[in-house]
């Protein structure tokens, strides 16, 4: 699983649905849907009438101070692993239905994730198939999406 870095001070409350849109103008996106069933054991997700529980697993975290201009990095290195396959539901879990638009750049390998619940922006943040925190082409990317979001 790739690293999510997220960017602060960065106020996600400011970033507007027309801004989300202009985004799409700009940058090649996706958009996926997920119904994710958070409970003590994991997280479940149902798809074509099959329930999988996963787990996730945190490696490392850490943080990069002035990683450009104001901003510092911190970054999330996790991995997901699925359990099992199960036949019934835990009886206590939280249901949430995400929202995700994924923002890339051509001959990019940085993604910029936007995560909405309820029309509502929730999470944003990067991921990149290199690990290079110092990446000259990963910084400009990152610096290309932030300037786009206009806070």
């Amino acid at each position: 699983m790739p690293t999510q870095y997220f960017v602060t001070p960065l106020d996600i409350n400011k970033i507007k649905s027309s801004t989300i849109n202009k985004l799409k103008d700009k940058f090649r996106y996706n958009e996926t849907e997920e119904n994710i069933l958070f409970s003590n054991n994991g997280y479940y997700t149902v798809k074509n009438n099959e329930i999988c529980l996963f787990k996730i697993n945190n490696n490392n975290s850490f943080e990069q101070s002035n990683f450009i201009k104001k901003y510092t990095l911190l970054g999330n290195d996790y991995f997901i692993k699925k359990i099992e396959n199960i036949t019934q539901l835990p009886t206590c879990y939280l249901k949430q239905k995400i929202k995700k638009i994924y923002f890339s750049l051509k001959n990019s390998d940085t993604t910029m994730i936007i995560e909405l619940q309820d029309n509502k922006l929730v999470k944003l943040y990067f991921t990149t198939k290199n690990n290079l925190l110092n990446d000259y082409f990963f910084n400009n990317d990152i610096s290309l999406y932030l300037e786009s979001l206009n806070i």
